[in-house]
């Protein structure tokens, strides 16, 4: 997903300019993906793209209603901003070549969506834009989320995956994380299960 699609064209927001300042002059790689922290005044393109990835990936298998409603609950400003400041939470975008590519939050502590887990670290979103899947962004958000465990000395990375999901399924077994578990995940007013599948940090 371009970033002029996120109403910047012509002015690139905060976070990309640092990117650009360094690579400028350079020769940057095809697909080479840079993982950097979301800061609190980036919080327009993270909705943007947490509201686009949500609706690829969902909206086709569930009420238009619940979509919507999880949307509104869970990615409006004041809820982003609020995710952006609890000190238990990160977010970081995947850019390629000045692209927003994809993003991932990951929380440890009270931020996690299960609390008998002390020991690991959540993997709550992961999502690549749909321009640009097969480029290995998943891939390349996986290894930042475990550097991230490793660095806070959580021997486990955890996340939840929709039991309807087999593509994401397949995706994350084949970055060798196993199912342990499932829990249930709110879809509007409408139930669904959660596969909870887990990687050791230290292997």
């Amino acid at each position: 997903m371009a970033v002029s699609n996120f109403g910047c064209m012509g002015q690139w927001p905060g976070f990309l300019r640092p990117f650009f300042e360094i690579t400028l002059g350079t020769i940057v790689m095809a697909h080479s993906i840079r993982i950097i922290p979301v800061m609190h005044a980036d919080v327009a393109v993270l909705r943007a793209l947490s509201v686009k990835t949500f609706r690829d990936t969902y909206a086709a298998a569930n009420m238009p209603e619940n979509i919507e409603a999880y949307i509104e609950n869970s990615f409006s400003l004041s809820a982003l901003r609020a995710e952006l400041a609890d000190p238990n939470s990160q977010f970081f975008f995947a850019v390629i070549s000045g692209e927003v590519a994809g993003y991932l939050k990951v929380n440890t502590g009270a931020a996690q969506t299960e609390q008998d887990l002390p020991d690991a670290m959540e993997l709550e979103r992961i999502y690549a834009a749909r321009d640009h899947q097969g480029k290995g962004v998943g891939k390349a958000m996986i290894r930042h989320a475990i550097s991230l465990a490793q660095s806070a000395n959580m021997p486990w990375l955890w996340l939840g995956v929709w039991e309807d999901n087999p593509r994401a399924i397949e995706f994350y077994k084949r970055q060798n994380l196993e199912v342990f578990g499932v829990h249930n995940f709110m879809m509007g007013d409408d139930p669904q299960r959660d596969l909870m599948m887990r990687i050791k940090t230290n292997s």
